[in-house]
């Protein structure tokens, strides 16, 4: 089950434009969060739950993440969008 954020849609489609090879996904999953465009905060909350590369976070659901302290649906949206752009998405999603 997918949780909805009002407006993610719009985002994601904007987001989701250039299509991604096969060896992009292996190269992406084993890339550092720190390579990307997170808030201090998400990272900090990253480091705490050791999600350390994108390949750590796709296989969390949004539940999972939804539980962690500090994490709340504008972070999960963001979350969304920059997996998005890399072709990808969380667990059961």
């Amino acid at each position: 089950m997918k949780i909805l954020i009002e407006g993610e849609d719009e985002l994601l489609k904007r987001n989701n434009s250039t299509p991604i090879s096969d060896y992009d996904l292996k190269r992406n999953n084993s890339t550092p969060i720190s390579d990307y465009d997170f808030s201090g905060r998400m990272r900090r909350c990253f480091q705490h739950n050791h999600i350390e590369t994108i390949g750590d976070l796709v296989k969390r659901s949004a539940g999972e993440l939804l539980n962690m302290r500090s994490f709340g649906r504008v972070s999960l949206l963001e979350v969304r969008c920059e997996l998005a752009k890399l072709g990808l998405s969380l667990r059961g999603e």
